[in-house]
């Protein structure tokens, strides 16, 4: 389960079928004295939910106050859980769990619970490629997020260069690769042709005297 080291007795870990998933630390982000990331192994479709636990080495500070936690999915607000200090005051052990989240929408309270989304696994990468594909996914929802502005107006005059020649504009195939080193990248080109008449056109007449 993942720990603070700022805040001992405070513990949070994701379980599936009332188990605690095994948990793997980051190499590319690691822990702070407020900060904790770890990785889990996930099944696709399969329903989750997120416990936090207040034990005894909680410092007794903490529990003169109410403590308020909030949960995010994806970046999103889910849900959150206020715990009172009557509950944490003289208690050896306090458990405040998630089981999905909830929403007001139209009027009207939802709660929807918590579900792993679809994997597509490669069982060739090893331990560091899949660290690196997690990092380029990283950085290209990063790019995807602030594209700049002059490398789509780059691709803009080039399309218009075409039409001040008197060219049809050609279908460029544009991939967003979100990498260091560019935003966007021309993988191929396609010209557009129109179909032409080689000479004169011949005119026959059809119709009856």
């Amino acid at each position: 389960m993942a720990i603070i080291s700022d805040i001992p007795g405070l513990k949070v870990e994701v379980r599936v079928h009332g188990q605690a998933l095994d948990e793997f630390p980051s190499d590319d982000e690691p822990d702070t004295s407020d900060t904790a990331t770890r990785y889990i192994e996930a099944t696709s479709g399969v329903e989750f939910t997120v416990r936090i636990t207040y034990d005894e080495a909680l410092d007794p500070r903490y529990k003169s106050y109410d403590i308020h936690s909030r949960l995010e999915l994806d970046g999103k607000h889910a849900d959150r859980r206020n715990t009172e200090r009557k509950d944490l005051i003289g208690k050896e052990r306090k458990e405040v769990n998630y089981y999905g989240s909830r929403s007001f929408e139209n009027g009207k309270w939802y709660f929807r619970t918590m579900a792993f989304s679809q994997i597509n696994i490669v069982e060739s990468l090893t331990a560091e490629e899949a660290r690196e594909l997690v990092r380029r996914l990283k950085d290209q929802q990063g790019a995807r997020q602030s594209p700049p502005p002059e490398t789509k107006q780059e691709v803009k005059q080039e399309i218009k260069e075409e039409f001040d020649q008197g060219k049809r504009p050609s279908d460029a195939i544009v991939v967003d690769l979100g990498s260091e080193d560019s935003d966007v990248e021309i993988t191929g080109v396609r010209k557009r042709k129109r179909l032409r008449t080689s000479g004169p056109v011949e005119v026959i007449d059809l119709s009856d005297d």
